[in-house]
């Protein structure tokens, strides 16, 4: 699918409620940082992440002997058809496949929700840093291939040899172990490292509950050095009765701050 297409896909999806409009990235405080001085974000490979099931998956399956003949003529051009291949070799030879095209795939994760109590501690430097709301309408390039995560007890399965285009589909399977994160991810094919997102898409800024006075100044003063930038400024608090994190105007002053 060329790009103009994947585009396409995200804004039908969004306006069929198939994929959310906005989405969030939680942030530290060096990171957001970074991403101001230069609106880049990074696609990441699945192995850098800190769950080390990332890119696991299982092979399953029976061919035919045609099926088998050419998945080998197309990925061994020099096998001559006179031996037959054991399955052991032909696995090693899937399981390379896979793994280098798992390793060429750029990720980004944004997450549906910006109050997640667990997002801001493991992702956002224990509540110090940010958490930063994209309209994706605003750039639907760099948002483009999104895709939501599936939650399962069980690696993803398939049969690599007649359904090869399932390879993408491991880097969305996750444990229910990481449900809270309601993550969505971006997957940009041979695309590992950093990609330009328009300024206009990132439309508000979320501040830690124990963000400190002199790094909101740092961010709000990169902001305003931007002209392109229109970002509408809050506060995570923490509500007075439960457990809660509220996301609310700056002069709000029912919630409490660390």
């Amino acid at each position: 699918m060329i790009e103009k297409d994947r585009e396409k896909v995200l804004r039908e999806g969004i306006q069929e409620g198939f994929y959310p409009r906005y989405l969030y990235k939680y942030w530290s405080f060096k990171s957001a940082k970074r991403f101001l001085e230069n609106c880049k974000i990074r696609y990441s490979s699945c192995y850098e992440f800190n769950d080390p099931f990332e890119g696991s998956y299982g092979l399953i399956g029976d061919v035919s002997k045609e099926e088998k003949t050419d998945f080998i003529k197309r990925y061994c051009p020099e096998w001559d058809g006179n031996e037959d291949i054991p399955y052991q070799d032909l696995k090693k030879l899937i399981n390379v496949i896979i793994k280098e095209s798992i390793r060429c795939t750029g990720i980004f994760c944004l997450a549906k929700e910006n109050n997640n109590l667990l997002m801001w501690a493991h992702y956002a430097h224990e509540h110090e840093g940010v958490c930063l709301k994209f309209d994706l309408l605003k750039d639907t390039k760099a948002f483009s291939s999104l895709h939501k995560i599936v939650y399962t007890t069980d690696y993803l399965n398939f049969n690599f040899i007649t359904d090869p285009s399932r390879v993408n589909d491991i880097l969305t399977h996750k444990s229910v172990d990481w449900m809270y994160e309601k993550e969505y991810r971006v997957l940009k094919i041979n695309e590992v490292g950093l990609g330009d997102v328009k300024p206009e898409a990132l439309v508000e800024i979320a501040f830690g509950c124990r963000m400190s006075n002199e790094n909101k100044a740092i961010i709000k003063q990169l902001v305003s050095n931007n002209p392109k930038l229109n970002v509408d400024f809050k506060q995570a608090g923490m509500h007075s009765n439960d457990y809660s994190i509220i996301i609310c105007d700056e002069s709000d002053k029912r919630f409490y701050y660390k």
